[in-house]
């Protein structure tokens, strides 16, 4: 089979610029233009906002929550430890200097529009000391950052169908990732959502009023005979972490799918039956090729889709109903 990346950062698509044109007495195209001009450079020049939603605190990861949101309206996430930076365009980066659990607050070096800054975040509306500050400390979080977290700390991929929107907020103890990862789970709960383990490498997260959906069958999975080689040169093995789809188009999904099961490729003259949700799947440990086609099948199952191999060398889409 052709080597096939794995990776995928799909930029959620912004919001488009609406200008409303008015007619207006004694105006002239030029003042228009140039009036049109400012406001563009002002948008451009204008500084994210930069939320502190969360602070983890914990043996040899110390970390912070945060939500950029920039002056479109378009939010993204991120979890950063510190001295970690990142780069969400080629004109916003974000470094965290220090994470301070006691005050609950972060430190941090802000680059946008080439222009540096140093900024200090607080999780609270003021600064408040506590020497006794929880470990996990959640303030209008993401859930998809919680997950991130659970995944991490469970040592275990999640799996989860299309979830709504919610922000969670919380204080937990932990001592370590297993007192993490059942303070998260708990967290998760008391917000109407049910964890389910599937075996050893993965966890099913539902909306607990559709726990029915989870049929948790990795257990069954009948990988491939090991080869000789070392883990990390085997061709059946995928590291963790390879896998990063934050919101992928499932056409994209479906045509990595397609060459998992046999150096296949989508049919494109065919289109998903009904429409479906985008993909999210982030590969917490590492897993065999069919370790990641189960996934992909029950990902796409809950969305009432199955991929099944036409002719020679096509794979399309058809629908199945929920069980």
């Amino acid at each position: 089979m052709s080597p096939v990346s794995l990776y995928f950062s799909v930029d959620c698509p912004c919001k488009p610029l609406q200008i409303i044109y008015t007619k207006m007495k004694n105006s002239s195209l030029p003042s228009l233009l140039l009036c049109l001009s400012l406001f563009s450079v002002s948008i451009q020049a204008a500084p994210p906002q930069v939320k502190l939603t969360g602070i983890i605190n914990m043996p040899d990861y110390k970390s912070a929550l945060l939500e950029i949101t920039d002056t479109i309206d378009h939010t993204e996430t991120t979890i950063l430890t510190e001295g970690q930076a990142e780069s969400f365009s080629p004109k916003l980066r974000l470094e965290i200097i220090q994470v301070n659990p006691v005050k609950r607050t972060a430190k941090l070096n802000l680059t946008a529009n080439q222009t540096n800054s140093i900024i200090t975040l607080a999780l609270d509306n003021e600064t408040k000391s506590s020497a006794d500050a929880p470990a996990i400390q959640f303030r209008n979080a993401d859930l998809n950052q919680v997950l991130r977290l659970y995944a991490k700390f469970s040592n275990r991929t999640v799996l989860h169908p299309p979830l709504p929107s919610i922000e969670m907020s919380c204080n937990a103890n932990a001592t370590n990732e297993t007192d993490a990862a059942e303070a998260l789970a708990k967290a998760l709960n008391k917000n109407g959502y049910t964890n389910i383990l599937d075996g050893t490498k993965f966890v099913m997260v539902l909306r607990s009023d559709r726990a029915s959906m989870a049929h948790p069958r990795s257990a069954e999975i009948k990988s491939s005979a090991p080869a000789p080689d070392p883990p990390s040169t085997r061709t059946n093995i995928i590291p963790a972490g390879e896998i990063n789809f934050p919101g992928v188009d499932p056409y994209q999904v479906a045509h990595i799918y397609a060459e998992l099961i046999g150096g296949r490729k989508f049919d494109f003259n065919t289109r998903f039956p009904h429409y479906v949700d985008l993909i999210h799947f982030v590969s917490q440990t590492p897993l065999s090729k069919e370790e990641v086609i189960y996934a992909l099948d029950t990902l796409f199952a809950w969305q009432n889709i199955k991929l099944i191999p036409i002719g020679k060398d096509l794979v399309q889409a058809v629908e199945i109903k929920p069980e």
